[in-house]
């Protein structure tokens, strides 16, 4: 066989097993996306919006906060925009701060019937509620540490010495995870934390933002997390992590407003998560305050009738019996 020829030949079969390969792979990858695409869309509101699809592009544009929580006092699940401060007629005491996920922002209720709202309005005392759908500490810490968007957060919320962060046991794993469901596109914020600083995952490499973008890779990073989450010698680091979100914030907070802060964590039915009793006692020993709201009543909070219409988020029942309840505890006023 001449020189040309084993050339061609050579060339033939590595494009013939390339294309097998690619084949596969993608074959692979829509397989993945067809059995998470029906489990996640009895899950996610949004899956079902979710079409195959791979990106280069992070989609940035919730964690770009200029006017993110002016915006929003609808019931709209799908609207993306933070909620509007509550209470802000009331002019003679200093705002609580509300910072967490969904439970906090009151997904699938008005405006009228979340726990800022009615918070704001037995106190009469304005809230700023700057929690969002699907997010955990990492947005907490977020808004008050990233360069650009700290001064949209210190523009928009006066000084506070109270500051409230609602807690849920899906936290710890938002935390590990890069993307929250196997179909979803839309990636975490994420931070690394190394030599006692946290530093921003770089949204901005197109080929590592392709690379996570695939099914298997996210599927292969949801499997990781969720068998490091559930070994019992990884408790206590993740726990360290995620306490210095907590500190860390706190710090930044009184550092800016130049006043000591309350700062207080309120475990929503974690159950004796053993990821939330590591945190309690890690809390507890650096001057938080932690609530579980297990311990401010009997009623099952996971009934019927404490249930927004997804059967998963509070209802504002459950808020009109925890509000009163948590003010009582901390002694609001």
């Amino acid at each position: 066989m001449k020189y040309l020829d084993k050339c061609k030949y050579f060339i033939f079969i590595f494009i013939f097993n390339l294309s097998i390969f690619v084949g596969l792979f993608f074959l692979l990858e829509y397989s993945i996306y067809k059995v998470y695409h029906n489990i996640e869309s009895k899950i996610f509101f949004n899956v079902n919006d979710e079409k195959f699809k791979y990106t280069i592009k992070y989609p940035d544009k919730i964690y770009y906060l200029k006017d993110f929580f002016n915006k929003n006092n609808l019931i709209d699940i799908r609207e993306e925009f933070g909620r509007n401060p509550d209470g802000l007629e009331y002019k003679n005491k200093t705002p609580i701060i509300i910072f967490g996920c969904s439970f906090a922002y009151g997904a699938y209720l008005k405006y009228d019937q979340t726990f800022s709202y009615k918070l704001a309005h037995l106190l009469k005392r304005p809230v700023f509620n700057r929690s969002f759908r699907g997010e955990s500490f990492e947005f907490m810490y977020y808004q008050v540490a990233d360069k650009i968007n700290s001064s949209f957060f210190f523009n928009d919320v006066p000084p506070s010495d109270e500051v409230i962060y609602i807690l849920i046991p899906d936290h710890f794993r938002r935390s590990f995870v890069f993307i929250d469901n196997i179909c979803g596109t839309s990636q975490r914020l994420h931070y690394s934390y190394k030599n006692k600083t946290f530093y921003l995952e770089n949204y901005n490499n197109k080929f590592f933002n392709l690379l996570k973008s695939f099914y298997i890779t996210k599927l292969l990073n949801n499997l990781y997390v969720n068998k490091y989450l559930f070994s019992d010698k990884n408790i206590d680091k993740v726990t360290d992590i995620v306490l210095q979100y907590f500190i860390y914030t706190r710090k930044i907070l009184q550092e800016r407003w130049n006043k000591d802060i309350r700062f207080t964590v309120i475990f929503y039915c974690v159950n004796n998560n053993k990821h939330a009793m590591s945190l309690r006692k890690k809390l507890e020993k650096n001057n938080f305050i932690v609530i579980d709201t297990n311990e401010l009543t009997d009623e099952n909070l996971y009934s019927e009738k404490y249930l927004a219409d997804d059967g998963a988020h509070p209802s504002e029942k459950a808020w009109e019996l925890l509000t009163p309840l948590i003010i009582k505890r901390l002694n609001l006023k």
